[in-house]
């Protein structure tokens, strides 16, 4: 597919690895969940497949691989991709490319160091045992305390990077959490914005910002 003149496209380029023979020679298939929309498909050579489009509306889409298990979750806007897969692991794929796809990886980075999976899944195994009250405080403080760190560094990146379809949805799902000196700043900026006009539930934000306004607490 070509690009059209002075347009912005899109290219996804991946690799797989595995024992299937599907990534010798199958079919990749670009998929827009939200919209159950087929966006396109390509051919897989000895493992290597990829992507080209004209201008696309950014969200979350996935790569299916015919005749394998899971998907690929990958934020798609315009700009360059890069994908790692092992034919098994689908879901665990290495994304690169693109703002908010790089900045998710970075929330997703942030959260195995913080506590990652393995020892999250033990603490609340442990918590399901005969074990003493301080032991059962002691676990829960450090899964409060793990997961305040999480969510004070999302909030953080939001704000570090207000243009990005990362702090759109950020805000989007988490402004009725947020103490309203937090999220108002955040909100404001994605509704000034104009390549949000269209994205996702803005019409939500906007009402939430008008009801605000008419209770003089805006």
């Amino acid at each position: 597919m070509f690009f059209a003149c002075g347009r912005e496209g899109y290219t996804i380029k991946g690799t797989l690895t595995g024992d299937s023979v599907t990534i010798k020679d199958g079919t990749a298939i670009l998929y827009n969940p939200i919209g159950q929309l087929l966006v396109d498909s390509t051919k897989i050579t000895d493992g290597r497949f990829e992507f080209k489009g004209d201008k696309v509306k950014p969200g979350n889409y996935a790569i299916y691989v015919r005749d394998a298990k899971g998907s690929i979750p990958i934020f798609l806007e315009n700009g360059k991709f890069t994908v790692e897969a092992d034919i098994d692991k689908l879901v665990a794929a290495d994304v690169k490319g693109g703002e908010t796809q790089n900045l998710n990886n970075l929330v997703k980075e942030k959260r195995e160091k913080i506590m990652p999976r393995k020892e999250y899944n033990a603490l609340q195994e442990e918590l399901m045992t005969d074990i003493s009250e301080e032991r059962r405080a002691e676990i829960n403080d450090m899964i409060q305390k793990g997961a305040k760190e999480f969510e004070d560094y999302k909030l953080e990146l939001a704000k570090k990077n207000p243009d990005s379809y990362y702090a759109a949805n950020y805000i989007m799902y988490n402004y009725t959490k947020l103490p309203l000196e937090e999220a108002k700043p955040l909100i404001e900026k994605v509704l000034d914005n104009k390549k949000f006009e269209n994205y996702l539930k803005i019409d939500v934000l906007r009402q939430f910002a008008a009801n605000m306004k008419n209770q003089g607490k805006w």
